[in-house]
């Protein structure tokens, strides 16, 4: 229940935090947080300790959910549909790669490593963003600055409860969610049945 209940939470959480922070560095902070929660699982001596940081990775991992998707239109707005669409196949593909190689890698290298080798994963996503933002600095430094003040554009918000892309990608992290929910609760009942 643990993921499902981060990744609610933050996803009314994120929301806010989108409009006072830039989604990159947003992006950044989730990214972290998950790499701490998944050594902190990993590290820790406690069954409390799993479970705080568990949630502190799930957190994290709702917060990316929320944040990728305008960072896709942002940085490939020609791109919306195909885009989306491969976070979604990659969320679907890691999760059955990290279930199939957990026993495996607990056998081999005992059950932390197992558990904390995911960190790595996520720390190496922290490389291209940390491109980004320092290739946006150097930029800024670069960048004459403007002769007059200009007001920027007004951008109009969307409802996301109005928006069919809204209410798409809301039905395929359901769908996502469900699958994961299943997978979780229900799959190893039938497997124990099974023998």
């Amino acid at each position: 229940m643990l993921p499902t209940a981060g990744f609610a939470a933050m996803g009314f959480l994120a929301v806010p935090l989108i409009r006072r922070t830039q989604p990159e560095h947003l992006l950044l902070v989730s990214i972290l947080l998950t790499t701490l929660g998944q050594i902190g699982r990993a590290l820790g001596s406690t069954t409390l300790a799993f479970l705080v940081f568990t949630c502190v990775a799930m957190l994290g991992i709702g917060v990316v959910n929320v944040v990728i998707p305008p960072l896709l239109m942002k940085y490939f707005p020609d791109k919306i549909g195909i885009l989306p669409a491969l976070h979604v196949t990659l969320l679907a593909v890691s999760t059955a790669v990290a279930a199939q190689a957990a026993t495996p890698l607990a056998g081999m290298y005992g059950w932390r490593f197992s558990i904390g080798i995911w960190a790595v994963i996520s720390a190496a996503a922290t490389v291209p963003w940390l491109t980004v933002l320092a290739g946006r600095r150097t930029a800024a430094r670069v960048r004459k600055p403007p002769t007059s003040e200009v007001p920027p554009p007004r951008t109009s918000v969307i409802k996301p409860w109005r928006s069919s892309i809204g209410w798409g990608t809301a039905l395929i992290f359901a769908g996502c969610s469900s699958n994961t929910f299943a997978a979780l609760t229900w799959l190893p009942v039938v497997l124990i049945d099974r023998g």
